[in-house]
């Protein structure tokens, strides 16, 4: 009979053990799948065209000083030091104007950049997808990896490639 109540006992705490739900948690590493993923639109596509003519720019201006720094060279050597100063005035504010534009340019790059990665069309479509696997994979959180609360984590509850699986037909 002892034996009998035991079994039960342990039926009935097996049972309830059984009954509790189990926590799921994914980890996101959230930039990949925006970097990943911001590679296939047009608008990163502008982004590359503005750093392009940016640098087309700067290295206009860089010949541009070059030139002025050897006609310097060659009135310092024919001992024309008025033509040499001013040519030192035209190099300083050419340096000057490339800082400049430098500053503003990189400006307008990372402007465009940051307007892309936080569209709200961009970061709702990726939130649905979260919001997708995480249910049909049976998640009941999920973590940005880049958390710094978040110590460890196995990479079998990384969920980064079925979300960036799952939206780049989109794109």
């Amino acid at each position: 009979m002892r034996k009998f109540f035991l079994f039960i006992l342990f039926l009935l705490c097996g049972s309830l053990l059984y009954s509790q739900q189990i926590v799921r948690i994914g980890v996101l590493d959230y930039s990949r799948v925006i970097s990943t993923l911001s590679t296939d639109t047009r608008a990163l596509q502008e982004i590359d065209r503005l750093v392009r003519n940016y640098e087309e720019g700067l290295n206009n201006i860089r010949r541009d000083i070059s030139s002025l720094e050897e006609r310097r060279l060659h009135f310092l050597s024919q001992g024309d030091d008025i033509n040499a100063l001013r040519m030192e005035e035209q190099i300083s504010r050419r340096r000057e104007y490339m800082n400049e534009y430098t500053r503003v340019r990189l400006q307008q790059i990372e402007d465009r950049r940051r307007r892309i990665m936080v569209s709200p069309e961009f970061l709702a479509q990726i939130l649905r997808e979260i919001e997708f696997i995480a249910e049909s994979e049976g998640y009941s959180m999920v973590f940005n990896s880049q958390d710094p609360n978040l110590i460890w984590w196995s990479h079998t509850v990384d969920i980064t490639d079925l979300v960036i699986r799952r939206l780049r037909p989109r794109n």
